[in-house]
């Protein structure tokens, strides 16, 4: 090698790094900085993300029992770009394999089928199946990502997919479509299929990583369903959580709309409620996997042998499920979980006049009463959470610069001023304290309060 010539300047992989995520915006602080305006930004995000997952939470006023989901997951090239890192394709498997997990754990009655759109066509990975390893290990095998996508192609399967006798016609179907590309190639109209879904009661929410595009927007609009937009790739995550709640169908939706009540258009849903055979010396073969089990459940109707819950028999199609499984199904369906409140919001005083009289109390504690806090909602606070008459005092007064608490989630100490409190809030309920960390943990992945069940 002479001397003139001069090696390849090699990249590093940072400055690639830095290169790809041009919608990162860095913001310099050198006048403010520091760590308090650090945490306020944190604070603040929180606070953001907590009024959606709340209104979210209201705007479902009826929900499903049992669903049936079809992910269609656009696996073209697109799939291969590095926005996300290490790519697209590698964490949309890494978060659906985390979504199977959280769905079959919040949606134990429901079932899940995935349908993969590459080189301009669609293929069915997994049929409906209750089983999370088997849907887990196919989506992890896929590595073709190869050519365009064709989302009218996938719609046709999972459409012709929920004909099928084996999805009950009381199911909620739905279809969630993680799509990476911003082009699509389709053999027909593909608005004709969009009013075939709506017409047999399919609803199609959408993901899209790349663009707002006017077609997927449109499926959500026709489908009565749901158009979300990932901004990166934590945002992708959490797009993907609020996928776990179950959604009112359209046919709820259209009964309101006729102002006609929810439970006129109630089903009978016939279940069965096997029992668990264990110790046999000779083993059985399940009718669902035909493989040989010592641990088995016998359905009560037929008597037929079925290796897992919940799921159909294969010989009389009953449903069989266990009664933790239907209990943890209605928990969040018959009493959803109401929004938890901020503290300083809680202990605002409703419409009182500018003079107050003396008012008597349980609390034994001579200090008047001021405007900033509702006598009735603070007492049932200390009484519930065995608050001092000292730290009463100090509340009442608002003479404390830092109040502290503990949270009942995580047995975190909170320290904030009442006066401007904004990361402690209150559940409706218990009365119990909680920081924003465990109320977005309840909300989004619990959906119930574990002091109010306790």
């Amino acid at each position: 090698m002479s001397k003139q010539e001069k090696p390849a300047q090699t990249q590093h992989t940072w400055t690639g790094d830095y290169k790809a995520r041009t919608w990162a915006k860095l913001a310099d602080d050198s006048t403010q900085g520091g760590l308090g305006d650090l945490q306020q930004s944190l604070t603040d995000k929180k606070l953001t993300k907590k009024l959606a997952i709340d209104t979210f939470n209201a705007s479902v006023k009826r929900k499903s029992l049992i669903r049936y989901l079809t992910v269609i997951v656009d696996f073209s090239s697109a799939a291969r770009r590095q926005e996300m890192r290490p790519n697209r394709a590698i964490v949309i498997k890494s978060y659906l394999a985390e979504f199977i997990r959280d769905f079959f754990d919040i949606n134990p009655l429901s079932q899940i089928s995935f349908i993969v759109t590459y080189k301009e066509k669609a293929v069915l990975l997994t049929d409906f199946a209750d089983s999370p390893i088997e849907h887990i290990n196919k989506l992890l095998q896929f590595q073709d990502f190869e050519g365009n996508a064709s989302l009218q192609n996938a719609l046709d399967i999972a459409v012709e997919n929920f004909n099928h006798p084996t999805v009950p016609t009381y199911a909620h179907k739905e279809v969630l479509v993680i799509f990476s590309s911003i082009t699509n190639c389709d053999p027909g109209n593909i608005f004709d299929t969009f009013a075939q879904m709506y017409k047999q009661k399919i609803q199609g929410s959408v993901i899209s990583l790349s663009a707002a595009i006017y077609m997927l927007q449109k499926l959500a609009d026709t489908t009565r369903g749901e158009f979300m937009l990932s901004k990166s790739q934590q945002h992708f995550q959490e797009l993907l959580k609020r996928c776990l709640i179950p959604r009112e169908s359209i046919k709820m939706q259209q009964l309101q709309g006729q102002q006609l009540e929810g439970d006129k258009c109630a089903q009978l849903i016939k279940m069965g409620f096997p029992e668990r055979v264990a110790g046999e010396k000779i083993p059985v073969y399940c009718m669902c996997h035909n493989e040989s089990k010592f641990f088995y459940y016998r359905c009560p109707n037929c008597q037929t042998p079925q290796c897992e819950l919940s799921a159909a028999c294969k010989i009389c199609k009953v449903l069989l499920v266990s009664a933790v499984h239907l209990a943890r199904t209605t928990q969040s369906r018959e009493d959803p979980l109401l929004a938890f409140e901020g503290i300083k919001d809680y202990l605002k005083p409703e419409d009182q006049p500018a003079v107050i009289e003396e008012e008597t109390s349980s609390l034994a504690d001579p200090i008047p009463i001021p405007l900033q806090v509702n006598p009735s909602r603070l007492e049932s606070l200390v009484k519930e959470n065995n608050w001092s008459t000292s730290l009463v005092g100090l509340i009442r007064q608002q003479q404390a610069d830092q109040l502290r608490f503990n949270c009942s989630g995580c047995d975190k100490l909170l320290q904030s001023h009442i006066a401007e409190v904004n990361d402690i809030v209150v559940c409706g309920g218990c009365k119990k304290l909680y920081c924003l960390d465990c109320d977005l943990f309840i909300h989004e992945t619990l959906l119930s309060c574990p002091t109010c069940v306790k």
